[in-house]
């Protein structure tokens, strides 16, 4: 996947295993049935992503989350990364507690350059009826119109009392409908609303900035890193991996189940990496997973694995058959 940023913002609804009760996102849904899985844990952190070829049974919660997508087609693929923003209760997104009236500071603004549904209610659009008013209304004058030219309205009731009770019921259902006119939003509301927003990320980045600068010390020492969640482990060797000059990014294949990691080197050349955080040393069937996921890439890239302890002798010699490369968090990221 190119390294260029083609983010996405899009709203999807989060849903949960009806046994385990564990929440997941689904962001995108193949049409042959595999899907892409983002992991939640109790605490509604993004915990993982996986690929699956048969979509599982899941049903819905109350919650909503928005997420940042970045997706691409190669081949018969899909390959995509995901960031997840927020999760939020779908009470805290109806638009009736989006009142134009109401302070920003007093609503859940998103903290991105992005305008969602409720964000642009507040600055003053409307979604107006016009094509359904007219068209209930216009259509039922027509039919009376036509009802007149054939003379329908002279018969005795016993004879058209069908067309009586068609005008009755037609009537009765749309007697309520009101003629709501649609509004643009305010520019004004939308130019308060992008000072706000950008105020948001500013506070953000300073926030981030500073947790990054402390995480890069802790991650100096090998506990940090054997305390450290797998979603949160391949974060952390991404960082790693920039800072001593590559271009890398979490991603996923639909398909696959072998890349963490995907950009370019130091010398600007395609890389791929996986990242395994295991309590024992790597074997050989995780090299041949990634023999297998560079013979399927185009491009032929160069392919690294890292893992927290180490490999064995099998994974070793298979991979210096196959031009793998075997890293160690300890001695090659640790010790640089």
């Amino acid at each position: 996947m190119s390294t260029e940023e083609t983010w996405k913002y899009a709203r999807k609804r989060v849903f949960k295993y009806p046994k385990s009760g564990k929440m997941i996102i689904v962001p995108i849904s193949q049409h042959r049935g595999g899907s892409f899985i983002m992991d939640l844990d109790n605490n509604f952190q993004y915990a993982g992503l996986r690929t699956v070829k048969r979509s599982p049974y899941y049903v819905g919660t109350s919650y909503v989350a928005d997420i940042l997508i970045n997706s691409s087609r190669e081949n018969d693929q899909i390959r995509a990364q995901f960031k997840l923003l927020r999760i939020l209760n779908g009470t805290e997104v109806q638009l009736e507690n989006w009142q134009p009236s109401k302070k920003l500071e007093n609503l859940k603004i998103l903290p991105q350059e992005f305008l969602t549904e409720e964000e642009i209610h507040w600055a003053g659009k409307v979604k107006g009826n016009e094509v359904e008013f007219f068209g209930w209304w216009g259509a039922l004058v027509g039919f009376v119109y036509i009802l007149l030219n054939k003379g329908v309205f002279n018969l005795s009731f016993g004879t058209s009392w069908p067309v009586y009770l068609i005008l009755f019921i037609w009537i009765y259902l749309i007697r309520d409908m009101k003629f709501i006119r649609s509004k643009k939003p305010l520019k004004t509301k939308i130019d308060n609303l992008m000072t706000y927003k950008r105020e948001l990320i500013k506070d953000g980045k300073n926030l981030v900035k500073k947790q990054l600068s402390e995480l890069d010390l802790a991650l100096e020492k090998y506990s940090t890193w054997a305390n450290l969640s797998p979603i949160n482990f391949e974060n952390a060797l991404k960082r790693k991996l920039n800072n001593f000059g590559m271009t890398v990014d979490t991603t996923k294949t639909s398909g696959d189940g072998g890349i963490d990691l995907e950009g370019y080197d130091e010398n600007n050349k395609n890389v791929l990496i996986q990242a395994k955080k295991y309590s024992k040393p790597v074997g050989v069937s995780v090299v041949r997973e990634m023999i297998g996921v560079r013979q399927n890439h185009q491009k032929k890239p160069r392919t690294i694995i890292y893992s927290l302890e180490g490999f064995t002798k099998g994974a070793h010699d298979l991979a210096n058959a196959h031009n793998i490369e075997l890293k160690s968090i300890r001695d090659d990221l640790i010790s640089k």
